[in-house]
């Protein structure tokens, strides 16, 4: 048995695959409902153009985005982008003669800074938001077209900038020990194996059947706050929201959403 720090999208849920496995990270389908939450409810937009890669990734970004879009009372349409394409002008001149306010986008390093050159030429930088994930944090995204990416929005699970103390204590030895800043896989690695140590103690014993009962009861304290695990064996964990302000990534805090599951 072990807590499972991996991503992709939970098509089937990690207790219907092996009733061991946790899954103590993010999912596609938690970044798509923290986004649209975020982008409707702090950011106030209610029209949306959906654009993402053409891959697994991409196609249930767009999926999921759709599915709880719909619970802000907003509306959108949706694009997926492919493999090849270089020239999104005639995407993103529908998307402005539409009067998207946001371009909720789930994208890679090399499609953002070219989308947000466009953007530049169509007129809609600084009026049409990016929002989703597309390394738009980077600093090399950002120097790509500082007007379209002032104001985007990405979700991450953690940050070593994140200010709590545990946190800071995490990077701070971290660095001292490695000499280096840790990245997020360091980061999701070393919470892990904090969260079962503590379901090992509230178990109050290593066996197995004891530590999974723990984990499905758990409230464990992590740097970036409380984690719980769902009846599909999920963590319901916060994610940290970015703000690009004045060319620089600004947390703006971490956020939770509860997934909704489809019925049996």
């Amino acid at each position: 048995m072990r807590p499972h720090p991996i991503r992709r999208s939970p098509i089937r849920p990690v207790s219907a695959v092996f009733k061991w496995t946790y899954r103590n990270y993010p999912t596609d389908e938690n970044r798509a409902l923290i986004v649209a939450k975020y982008a409707a409810e702090q950011r106030g937009f209610t029209k949306f153009a959906v654009l993402s890669v053409d891959s697994d990734y991409g196609r249930s970004a767009i999926t999921f985005t759709k599915k709880y879009l719909p619970d802000f009372k907003v509306r959108s349409s949706a694009k997926i982008l492919q493999g090849s394409e270089v020239d999104f002008r005639s995407v993103l001149a529908k998307i402005r003669d539409n009067g998207a306010q946001a371009i909720i986008m789930y994208g890679l390093a090399d499609t953002t800074p070219i989308i947000a050159r466009q953007m530049i030429e169509l007129g809609i930088a600084g009026k049409v938001a990016l929002i989703g994930n597309g390394e738009f944090n980077t600093e090399k995204t950002i120097k790509s077209a500082p007007s379209a990416l002032e104001g985007a929005v990405e979700a991450a699970a953690w940050l070593p900038q994140f200010d709590s103390p545990e946190s800071k204590a995490f990077v701070e030895k971290f660095t001292a020990t490695y000499n280096e800043a840790p990245n997020n896989h360091a980061y999701v690695h070393w919470d892990t194996v904090n969260l079962l140590a503590a379901a090992i103690k509230q178990a109050g014993s290593a066996d197995k059947v004891k530590v999974r009962d723990a984990l499905s009861k758990i409230k464990y304290k992590s740097p970036v706050g409380e984690v719980t695990f769902d009846d599909h064996n999920q963590a319901r964990l916060p994610m940290i929201l970015l703000q690009i302000e004045n060319g620089k990534p600004s947390i703006k805090g971490a956020y939770t959403a509860d997934i909704q599951y489809p019925a049996n």
